[in-house]
């Protein structure tokens, strides 16, 4: 997250973006050296396909072949790094207890910043920054759950469905009516989605019972 927020300042935001969904690019290589994950031909096909859709979506201007991009492949190999470490943690963890110490963990590590940048925000402001704090939290409780039964590369493949999300909202609130060629990356990205769950070698058998002993399969 700090290098994202750090390039929203240095590049254009449609760059800074992309750049933070290369992490699903990363989750299948780390989670077949860590996890032991099957990592198959037509699952990789799929990542590359939707984060084609990504880049036609968003279809960055500018700042992409820079040095500063490096900042933001660094950001998506944490990102998935993180990934694999929630599918590793939801095997075991209930989900409110992984959200609690990962906020907790990122709440300490921001303490210098917060720190040194003691300016606080306007009422509408600090309401807003709740809000999204709230909403945030929900969504981090969800894809912990979301690990326990899927695997990570499944999981990181699912991300790209937030590109597509985001392009609907920016029609619905603010009336951004997307042109052919986002359109076609919003089609991508729906297709590696929908192709995520079939994407997995079959033997890799990921369920409930695989998981928790203590869930019977019907």
């Amino acid at each position: 997250m700090f290098c994202f927020f750090y390039l929203l300042g240095q590049l254009p935001l449609a760059t800074a973006v992309l750049l933070t969904f290369t992490a699903p690019l990363f989750v299948p290589w780390l989670a077949k050296l860590f996890l032991n994950e099957p990592l198959s031909r037509r699952l990789l096909a799929t990542v590359v396909v939707g984060f084609l859709g990504v880049v036609l979506a968003l279809k960055p201007a500018s700042g992409l072949f820079t040095p500063m991009a490096l900042i933001g492949v660094l950001g998506g190999l944490l990102a998935a790094t993180s990934m694999i470490s929630m599918r590793t943690l939801a095997q075991t963890e209930p989900p409110s207890r992984v959200v609690f110490y990962y906020t907790l963990c990122g709440t300490v590590v921001s303490l210098p910043g917060i720190w040194m940048n003691q300016d606080i925000p306007e009422s509408m402001g600090l309401l807003m920054l709740l809000a999204i704090a709230a909403i945030a939290t929900v969504a981090q409780l969800l894809a912990v759950k979301g690990y326990a039964v899927a695997s990570a590369s499944r999981m990181g493949l699912y991300t790209f469905a937030a590109i597509g999300f985001s392009i609907l909202l920016g029609w619905a609130i603010w009336h951004e009516t997307p042109d052919t060629t986002a359109l076609a990356g919003m089609g991508l990205v729906l297709f590696a989605v929908l192709s995520a769950r079939d994407a997995q070698h079959p033997s890799s058998g990921y369920n409930r019972a695989s998981i928790h002993p203590s869930v019977k399969s019907s």
